[in-house]
């Protein structure tokens, strides 16, 4: 026997040792195991929300204003996402002391407090001068995101036009952009042209396909873009920028919406 070899005693020792450590290895991995796939699940469901809340942009919650239906957390209304155009750094167009951002804003919120006189439920993507991304690709896909996330019945987005360089004659009307792919964006964008070409304040300029425009492509709520007007033409501009014009403009949306809905007011 050399002095490498055991006495019996000890090799008892040294497998109990063996065995001793095999077991806490075992449970070791175990743990282990169970801690990493904890982990892994974690920050899934961590994924998960960042993605729901998209780039980490907190949404106000929906505010029931006074003789709104809402029994436990069912919504006994239809809600109405309106989109005022633009904000904050991002002016829009502008032409002289007027900002796109401003008038879209003002009509928002008229046809937005007439709604909801209708037995609407709205809810604004702002109430105020505020971007709500850092950057425009940021900022449409809040808003976008803005109608998922209130299962909007219906996403209005307000803009104003302006002739572009290359066009040398003037250019006037409004025009209404749809989700051709949506029946009820269809319809909606069918009634508010309606309801607008009946104000005569201008010309149409059609109901047209909106799949080239972020806000009403990458929209999954139905979703509708109005350019109301081009702020560079006197003409369109001094009706959008009077009160009777923007409280005319805000019923024409307002009576789509009811055309469209018509169980809300019923």
């Amino acid at each position: 026997m050399t002095n490498y070899e055991l006495m019996p005693s000890e090799r008892r020792r040294k497998n109990d040792r063996q065995s001793e450590t095999a077991i806490i290895l075992t449970l070791g991995s175990l743990l282990l195991f169970l801690l990493t796939g904890m982990g892994i699940s974690l920050f899934s469901k961590v994924l998960q929300a960042e993605d729901h809340n998209l780039m980490h942009v907190d949404q106000p919650p929906i505010v029931f204003e006074d003789g709104d239906a809402n029994i436990g957390n069912n919504i006994m209304r239809e809600v109405i996402v309106i989109d005022a155009g633009h904000g904050g750094y991002d002016v829009g167009c502008s032409f002289d002391d007027y900002n796109e951002k401003d008038i879209t804003l003002q009509i928002a919120k008229k046809a937005g407090e007439k709604m909801r006189k209708r037995g609407f439920q709205v809810i604004y993507t702002r109430e105020s001068d505020i971007a709500l991304g850092a950057y425009e690709e940021e900022d449409l896909a809040l808003r976008a995101q803005f109608a998922y996330k209130h299962q909007a019945a219906a996403f209005l987005s307000l803009h104003l036009n302006m002739r572009n360089e290359t066009e040398t004659e003037r250019c006037y009307g409004f025009e209404v952009y749809e989700n051709k792919n949506d029946s009820v964006s269809h319809k909606v964008a069918q009634n508010i042209h309606s309801s607008l070409n009946g104000l005569e304040y201008t010309t149409s300029r059609g109901v047209l396909d909106g799949q080239t425009l972020q806000i009403v492509s990458m929209n999954l709520r139905p979703a509708v873009l109005i350019e109301m007007g081009f702020l560079d033409d006197e003409h369109d501009r001094a009706y959008l920028v009077s009160e009777e014009g923007q409280d005319d403009i805000a019923n024409a949306l307002c009576e789509a919406m009811v055309q469209t809905f018509p169980s809300v007011s019923d």
